[in-house]
């Protein structure tokens, strides 16, 4: 969509997805593809050079939208401090009705949060795991390669640094992709928090 203002000679993109295969006070059938889904639009926010606000909305704008919002929330936490980061699924929830009363609306929206955290979380460790996997095999490659052009060359190869046992990766402890801590997967499913007294939202969504 592009919207043309001739008053102010300006025109803006305007980017609209729309998730078809979400019930009203249902889930998908499927986390990954609200996972994926919500990948591909942070994917297009993070390559704008002029950030813009990003609007979610459903047909009352707390049910699916506070799932949609929540998942949002707990997936940059993962991406900005790895998966051995601290999240806490109910009080984020909390948060978003502190806001707006009733954000994620049943208690199937709210298990669904936990389905798209731990499948979000299984699937970086398995990339973090393969890309482990390749790069060892990479330098598995290049040693042996170099050892065969040492000994070609008849050049004595210097000594390792003795300080380089605590400059390694594996030592380093942000390094998630070494990182022999195992993954954490999201607590026990927990009742969701009511929401707090409010004025009743006055376009509630149809049964």
């Amino acid at each position: 969509l592009q919207k043309i203002v001739n008053d102010e000679a300006e025109s803006r993109i305007v980017y609209h997805y729309q998730f078809l295969a979400w019930p009203d006070h249902g889930v998908p059938p499927n986390p990954g593809t609200v996972v994926n889904f919500l990948e591909e639009i942070n994917q297009l926010e993070s390559g704008m050079t002029e950030k813009r606000p990003l609007i979610v909305h459903c047909s009352a704008g707390i049910g699916r939208t506070g799932t949609f919002i929540a998942i949002d929330l707990i997936l940059c936490l993962i991406r900005k401090y790895g998966l051995q980061c601290t999240i806490d699924i109910r009080r984020t929830v909390q948060m978003l009705r502190s806001q707006r009363s009733g954000m994620v609306q049943t208690e199937a929206q709210y298990k669904f949060v936990y389905m798209s955290v731990h499948y979000y979380i299984d699937t970086f460790a398995k990339l973090l795991h393969e890309h482990k996997r390749i790069e060892d095999s990479g330098h598995e490659y290049t040693n042996i390669r170099y050892s065969a052009e040492v000994a070609s060359n008849q050049v004595i190869p210097i000594s390792p640094s003795p300080f380089g046992s605590s400059i390694r990766p594996c030592n380093h402890p942000q390094c998630e992709a070494c990182s022999s801590t195992p993954v954490v997967y999201p607590p026990q499913l927990i009742p969701p928090p009511r929401p707090k007294k409010g004025p009743r939202n006055p376009r509630p969504e149809n049964s």
